[in-house]
């Protein structure tokens, strides 16, 4: 009897040695996962279904920072999507490869697979990975207003981080180990309730034709898409440094896109670049209910200095036929019964006969000169509180050397 003891307290001693107490405790080899962990539910569950390992036999290293590898296999294997093999040297290259082939690569430059990836390029991942969409209404997060970043919170992937009384997605911050089985877990479930979209377990074969890459992803060019006519060999970068295009049947010009937005500019450094036009903004329709037209504050400058530099010139308008001058005062204003008859010949209304100066002809020839140049001119006025003049400027019946003194 008690060599059977002897044997039994040998055998325990030995299990001892070999498995770490604190991974013993957990049910995991981890030394670093406590069962009384907020995370241990999520890595206990992922390690048992083989979609998470440590980063080595007893360590699973929860604070540590998810590579981009990583990210991929874990949110494809949640997705549905079955273990894929390497296909270079590195472990996650049949990930990437995959993720490439169903055009789920986030935006963004990963100069390899063990660099890191954002909290956004996951979510983007993740709602492309489960066809995502969103469920609910208005935005959580005050620090950013992106459709993946909403349609992960409304599903339940990613819950945000509080801070005081705001609710933070942190786009650009990185995601731990701990926080990636979590997001993981949690997608898994997603799919596993079929609310997840449509992802596959088995890869479709590639179509064979054309692809261009856009934003690190492979995109099919169908072959009925007509193709343009030009010939890539006729591309060539001039002794500038810019990009042209000349044959037979193009003259290539170099020009510039430019609005207040570029501040101060040297038009004759401009010119001396090799920029041969420019495009000015003429204005821009502003926000609100109204979205009154509004000219750019930098037109007239930009327009006089690059026509004096010697550049040809062609007024840019965000895509608005006509633009709307305005000019109010805060005067006498004219009373309601008036307004309609104030561009007729000879009428000089109530104020004007008080005044006795009225001539009737003021209003009348402006509005006779506006019909000539296809332009409309229109009053509005409040009695006591002041009247507002307004020419909106036809854009078809304007020249950029008609704007110069405006």
């Amino acid at each position: 009897m008690r060599r059977v003891w002897t044997c039994l307290l040998l055998l325990a001693m030995a299990v001892s040695l070999t498995v770490p107490a604190g991974a013993a405790a957990s049910g995991l080899p981890f030394l670093d996962v406590e069962a009384s962990s907020w995370f241990y539910p999520y890595v206990r569950d992922l390690y048992l279904q083989n979609k998470v390992n440590g980063v080595d036999e007893t360590h699973f290293n929860p604070n540590g920072t998810v590579s981009l590898g990583e990210a991929l296999k874990m949110i494809l294997l949640a997705a549905g999507y079955p273990e894929q093999k390497a296909v270079d040297s590195h472990w996650a290259s049949g990930y990437l490869s995959c993720a490439k082939a169903r055009g789920l690569m986030p935006p963004g430059t990963f100069p390899t697979l063990d660099s890191t990836i954002s909290r956004l390029q996951i979510a983007q991942l993740a709602v492309k990975a489960l066809d995502l969409d969103r469920t609910g209404g208005g935005d959580p997060f005050d620090d950013t207003d992106d459709p993946a970043a909403l349609a992960a919170y409304d599903n339940g992937i990613f819950t945000g981080v509080e801070e005081g009384n705001r609710l933070l997605f942190k786009p650009e911050g990185t995601v731990t180990r701990a926080e990636m089985s979590a997001v993981t877990w949690r997608a898994a479930q997603k799919q596993s309730e079929g609310k997840a979209g449509t992802a596959q377990t088995e890869i479709p074969q590639k179509k064979t034709g054309t692809y261009i890459q856009i934003d690190g992803r492979e995109v099919y060019v169908s072959d009925k898409i007509p193709k343009n006519p030009y010939d890539p060999s006729l591309f060539q970068y001039n002794e500038n440094g810019y990009l042209t295009y000349n044959s037979g049947d193009y003259t290539c010009a170099v020009g510039v896109d430019v609005s207040r937005y570029q501040g101060e500019i040297d038009w004759e450094r401009v010119r001396d670049s090799g920029v041969d036009f420019a495009i000015l903004r003429l204005g821009y329709r502003g926000y609100g209910s109204e979205g009154r037209l509004a000219l750019d504050s930098s037109f007239s400058q930009n327009i006089q200095a690059a026509q004096a530099a010697g550049l040809e010139v062609t007024a840019a308008d965000d895509k608005f036929r006509s633009l709307r001058f305005s000019v109010k005062d805060t005067g006498i204003g004219i009373r309601k019964e008036d307004i309609p008859r104030l561009f007729q010949k000879g009428f000089t209304g109530y104020n004007g006969r008080i005044d006795k100066k009225a001539s009737g002809l003021g209003l009348y020839l402006c509005k006779n000169i506006c019909d000539k140049l296809g332009h409309k001119i229109s009053i509005d006025s409040e009695e006591g509180e002041g009247t507002e003049v307004s020419i909106t400027v036809s854009k078809e019946k304007v020249h950029t050397s008609d704007l110069t003194k405006m």
